[in-house]
């Protein structure tokens, strides 16, 4: 009873590993980003040569924080993904992108794929 209830708490933990992977980075994105193309930052330490609105470095921040702004956006959905991933499959199929392609919409919880093209399938 008591492995059982901890098996099941792994699993848990185990689903969340991947957005909260996802969260530093997402966040040192955003805060870079945003910080180096606010106008007030710029103007106050006399930046515009480097940072004006038509420099490539101004244009990669802007990207910046576009993307970190998208992932904090998409953050449940990321929860989700991360979840019903590691619920999904059992710990010993990760499975990739080549096996579920070939092996269309089997289920691989009752019926697990055994090519021996990946370490997860095999």
């Amino acid at each position: 009873m008591k492995d059982k209830i901890f098996g099941v708490l792994q699993r848990v933990g185990r689903s969340f590993m991947l957005p909260i992977a996802i969260l530093p980075v997402a966040g040192l994105l955003l805060g870079l980003g945003s910080s180096f193309t606010n106008t007030t930052t710029i103007e106050t330490y006399g930046l515009q040569w480097l940072l004006g609105d038509k420099t490539i470095l101004h244009a990669l921040l802007v990207i910046m924080n576009a993307v970190g702004s998208a992932i904090f956006d998409n953050l449940p959905l990321i929860f989700a993904v991360g979840v019903a991933g590691v619920s999904t499959f059992s710990s010993h199929s990760i499975l990739c992108y080549e096996c579920i392609n070939q092996c269309d919409a089997q289920d691989f919880r009752k019926n697990p794929c055994r090519r021996k093209h990946c370490k997860g399938c095999a």
